[in-house]
């Protein structure tokens, strides 16, 4: 995290009287923007207008669609590096911009002007639907139909951990990714999904991937007790050992399991989980995949790993 400073303090208050524009319409728009010295590779972005919001989206690679959604403080560079590898992997990464500018890495700022602004995209403290969340859902079918495939995948990180799960009444939808959900501030057992929200969710047949570090306080364990609980066989999460002394000399206080505590080196816990989660997109939207499924039983875990659900291992 920066270094707090009186700019910054100043920028964080002023974002707390500033209202978020929106639109009308569910539908992308075909004129270009330019697009930051940051995104070399992407698509130049285009206006997407839902459920009477408008976001920006970056595009690039071929192949399935995924949405990757990315986190608190804002689209830095860790989470477009991320939107590379996936799609060096033969997807079509859609990466919107929720807030902020390509490259900005200011957490007091938008952790401010999001979770304390009562006209904020997101709903930081209470158990129900961010709109920002509501905002990805219609275009889901529209990516679909760009991109082919069996349908789109969606990859939720922090402050948009449970993005997937708010998407779940899109027929476009066939894979969900959870990556150390942190809402709603206030009741760690609870989800930021509204009651209808909650019930779509539970009647889809999805499968749903969570990822987060063992000792990561801001993605709490009883919440991933409540996914547990309601998902069941459709859940399996991958958790990786971050406690004092860990295997694989992770730090106490990861959080991005595949943002910025993110470690590319071939073997390691955070690597594995990116393996894992390219498999589980290929073997749920590519026509072909080409990589294998999760075993059901027996599976040996890797070094650093505790794997529960449709892959089995012993914590």
């Amino acid at each position: 995290m920066r270094p707090l400073t009186r700019r910054s303090i100043l920028a964080a208050l002023a974002g707390l009287l500033t209202p978020f524009r929106s639109t009308t319409g569910q539908v992308c728009q075909s004129r270009p923007l330019p697009a930051s010295p940051l995104l070399k590779g992407f698509q130049e972005a285009e206006e997407c207008y839902a459920v009477g919001l408008k976001h920006k989206v970056f595009r690039i690679g071929k192949g399935p669609a995924v949405f990757l959604c990315h986190e608190l403080p804002g689209l830095y560079e860790d989470d477009i590096e991320l939107a590379r590898r996936i799609a060096a992997r033969g997807f079509s990464v859609w990466l919107p911009l929720f807030f902020g500018s390509p490259g900005d890495h200011d957490f007091l700022r938008f952790a401010v002007s999001l979770c304390l602004n009562p006209r904020s995209e997101f709903t930081c403290w209470l158990p129900r639907t961010s709109p920002a969340a509501h905002w990805v859902e219609p275009l889901l079918n529209t990516a679909h139909s760009s991109c082919g495939g069996k349908g789109v995948g969606v990859i939720g990180m922090c402050l948009t951990g449970s993005f997937a799960l708010a998407a779940m009444s899109s027929p476009a939808l066939c894979a969900a990714i959870l990556c150390q959900p942190t809402q709603p501030f206030l009741g760690k057992s609870k989800l930021d999904l509204s009651p209808g929200d909650l019930d779509s969710a539970k009647a889809s047949t999805v499968e749903i991937l969570a990822l987060k570090f063992s000792a990561d306080p801001k993605s709490p364990d009883a919440r991933w007790r409540t996914l547990r609980n309601i998902f069941q066989s459709r859940l399996t999460e991958l958790v990786i050992d971050s406690s004092s002394g860990n295997h694989a000399r992770v730090s106490h206080g990861a959080h991005s399991v595949l943002g910025d505590s993110y470690n590319d080196q071939p073997g390691t816990p955070t690597r594995e989980a990116f393996e894992r989660v390219i498999r589980f997109l290929d073997n749920r939207l590519s026509e072909v995949p080409s990589t294998p499924e999760f075993p059901r039983i027996g599976e040996t875990c890797p070094p650093g790993f505790a794997v529960y659900g449709t892959a089995t291992c012993p914590a």
